[in-house]
């Protein structure tokens, strides 16, 4: 049972590290790092590819976000990020919440696998929802990543 428990916390310990390292990693992205950034904004798969600037402004928002354990998130939008780094490749899944901001989900799958923790930066949930709303052209519905009706 000892050896049972010693064999767990060391797991536990190796998942938090790498969790710590892989949210390092990602926000120690810099814009000359980055080859491209997109958003899947809608749940019809539409993606829309990031300026320059947004690419520079997205990964700010990374750097200054913070470790954080959402308490029931009630959700309001999700989007799903692709980063095609020099480096790597790197896919996480974020929402506005109604309760707990807007968040990071990161997981070693991109959008499935160990989790490997959640970052907040209410930033994130103004800047998304201006992009989509560059993409569509038109304003959003309240709290939807798609247009309103003309």
């Amino acid at each position: 049972m000892i050896a049972f428990l010693v064999l767990a916390a060391g797991g536990l310990l190796a998942l938090e590290v790498a969790s710590r390292n892989y949210q390092a990693e990602l926000r120690a992205l810099r814009p000359g790092d980055v080859i491209s950034i997109t958003l899947e904004i809608s749940s019809s798969g539409d993606r829309v590819e990031l300026t320059e600037e947004e690419r520079a402004e997205l990964l700010r928002l990374l750097t200054s976000a913070t470790r954080m354990s959402p308490n029931h998130p009630s959700g309001v939008w999700t989007c799903y990020v692709r980063i095609r780094a020099k480096s790597r490749d790197h896919e996480f899944r974020m929402s506005a919440t109604g309760n707990n901001g807007t968040v990071v989900w990161l997981f070693s799958n991109g959008s499935d696998g160990w989790n490997l923790g959640t970052l907040r930066n209410d930033g994130f949930r103004p800047f998304v929802e201006r992009v989509a709303a560059r993409y569509w052209g038109r304003p959003l519905r309240p709290g939807s990543l798609s247009p309103e009706k003309p």
